[in-house]
This record gives structure tokens, C-alpha cells and sequence, in this order.
């Protein structure tokens, strides 16, 4: 089983806007913003994504050519405040 490490103190949900970081370990304050983050993030870099789950508390996409060897997915979920992602 798989337990995610949390911080004990969390660090400010912030982002640069106009070109937003899909890092590991990236936060965001709310579901909506991450949403935003992640179209703006594959609109500069001209991705195309499909979403296999969502729901209130998690997200999860995969490149939309990853059949043909796109390698990267994400998986966004709230934290233990239930808000942060």
C-alpha cells in the first residue's frame, strides 16, 4: 500500500498564472485552480489530454497520445484540509 507523505506545514498554494508548473509536488488551493493550471499548462505547450476520473475530490489525466508513447498522466487530489490539491 502506498501512503503519500505530507508536510506538516503547508506551504502557500501559489502559482505563476501565465505559465503554470505540472511539477511533482506542485499544490493549488482548489480543485478550479488546478483545472485551470492544467489547461493553461497544455494550451502553451500545445497538449491534448483526456480525463479518466473526476470527481470532488481527484483528478486524473493522461496524454491524450499515450498509446503512442506520450509517457505522462497526473494525478490531483485534496489533501487532508479537504481543499488544498
Amino acid at each position: 500500500m502506498v501512503k503519500d507523505h505530507e508536510p506538516d506545514l503547508m506551504a502557500p498554494a501559489d502559482y505563476d498564472r501565465n505559465n503554470p508548473s505540472m511539477a511533482v509536488g506542485s499544490m493549488f488551493a482548489h480543485m478550479f485552480q488546478f483545472k485551470m493550471a492544467l489547461a493553461t499548462h497544455a494550451a502553451i505547450r500545445e497538449n491534448r489530454y483526456f480525463i479518466q476520473k473526476s470527481d470532488i475530490g481527484r483528478y486524473r489525466v493522461y496524454c491524450h497520445w499515450r498509446n503512442d508513447g506520450c509517457p505522462w498522466r497526473i494525478h490531483a487530489s485534496t489533501m487532508r484540509d479537504g481543499k488544498t490539491i
